[in-house]
């Protein structure tokens, strides 16, 4: 088990939302566009890929549970 802790839980959050980030696009591939509401700019998803962006952060967060890779935020609870 890695035990990382981040000290910064902001860090931490901007990882998970990248990694699930990346993950959609993977799992999306030439699709991924059609779930972006501005691909050019500053971006958001439309409401299925938002659904599809959460279970990722879901996933993500839970690979780093099972790691133990926390934020100090997850130690002080």
């Amino acid at each position: 088990m890695a035990n990382l802790s981040f000290k910064n839980s902001n860090q931490l959050h901007s990882i998970t939302c990248d990694l699930a980030d990346k993950l959609m696009q993977k799992k999306l591939g030439n699709n991924y566009l059609n779930f972006v509401t501005n691909p050019f700019g500053d971006s958001g998803y439309t409401e299925k890929g938002q659904a599809i962006y959460y279970d990722l952060i879901d996933e993500v967060e839970s690979l780093f549970n099972q790691y133990g890779i926390k934020g100090e935020w997850d130690e002080e609870q």
